[in-house]
């Protein structure tokens, strides 16, 4: 159990004993109402300032990708490699679909290879 799930785990005990928002934030300075409701929520804080006050790491943990294991800042383009001139696919690709009459893209139109 990560330490941001004990952090959760804690605030809903004891908010189901009828402590409120308020005085769930008031002994972590810097945290508001808000934060704590997010983190019931499971939604965690992104400044390392709340991070901190909340005894977690400075920095969250990057989440993997579940397409191709790999943590990226951006989108995954794992299996997005369009070729974009038949010149730039490697030989024997390009024979195996003229030889099998692959439909071939070229920029944005699709192309069927005839001999």
């Amino acid at each position: 159990m990560s330490e941001f799930e004990k952090l959760q785990n804690n605030f809903i005990k004891l908010r189901k004993a009828g402590y409120s928002l308020r005085q769930l934030a008031r002994p972590y300075p810097g945290i508001t109402f808000g934060d704590v409701s997010r983190i019931i929520r499971g939604i965690e804080p992104k400044s390392p300032a709340k991070r901190v006050s909340l005894g977690l790491p400075r920095l969250g943990s990057a989440p993997m990708c579940p397409r191709c294991g790999v943590v990226h800042v951006g989108r995954c383009t794992a299996g997005r490699h369009v070729e974009k001139s038949l010149f730039d696919q490697p030989v024997k690709e390009l024979r195996w679909r003229f030889d099998h009459r692959e439909t071939l893209q070229e920029g944005r139109q699709d192309e069927t290879v005839n001999r």
